[in-house]
């Protein structure tokens, strides 16, 4: 790896790192430097993860050390999210090398347009429309995005806290620390 390639990645680790814990969609960075750098794609994909779930951790305690975050309400959206997320990341283990390629490009594209397209007035129509879809109506949708976040991770905390805004009665703060 060359110098260029190394400062790209920690520039782009430590950028993905504060708009991952803000928002959401930093893997939308750091995933395409880390197959510029060389990583194959499902290499690139695998190994994004481990920097998603170390600065989720971090997030995870400073909102539950700042009160925010109160996993037992959080429960009926992450039992269905991480089921997802199991045959998401099955379907990407086992997808052949080239077709990933292609479905990460395509949906990238797709989660770039919605991030850019996103949220200024997510937490105003949540705000404006409390009626929380049914419980059972939730877990198919959380389950349904954490298939996605399985597959591919890039542009799933956008998913996720959409969703939480507008199918859920938590409000901005409590629904970005519950994503």
């Amino acid at each position: 790896m060359n110098l260029t390639s190394a400062l790209l990645l920690i520039a782009g680790g430590v950028a993905a790192g504060f708009i991952n814990t803000i928002a959401g969609s930093g893997s939308l960075i750091t995933l395409p430097l880390l197959i510029y750098a060389g990583l194959p794609a499902p290499i690139a994909n695998g190994s994004n993860r481990v920097a998603v779930l170390a600065q989720s951790l971090v997030a995870v305690q400073s909102f539950r050390g700042g009160g925010v975050l109160d996993i037992r309400k959080s429960l009926p959206l992450i039992i269905p999210a991480a089921l997802g997320a199991l045959l998401g990341a099955q379907i990407a283990v086992t997808m052949d090398e080239a077709l990933l390629k292609r479905a990460i490009g395509g949906l990238m594209i797709a989660m770039l347009i919605l991030t850019v397209l996103r949220a200024r007035g997510w937490g105003a129509v949540a705000a404006q429309s409390r009626k929380p879809v049914p419980v059972g109506w939730q877990s198919v949708l959380f389950f349904a995005i954490g298939v996605y976040g399985g597959f591919i991770q890039a542009g799933v905390g956008v998913l996720l806290l959409m969703a939480i805004l507008l199918a859920t009665p938590l409000e901005l703060i409590a629904g970005n620390a519950t994503k």
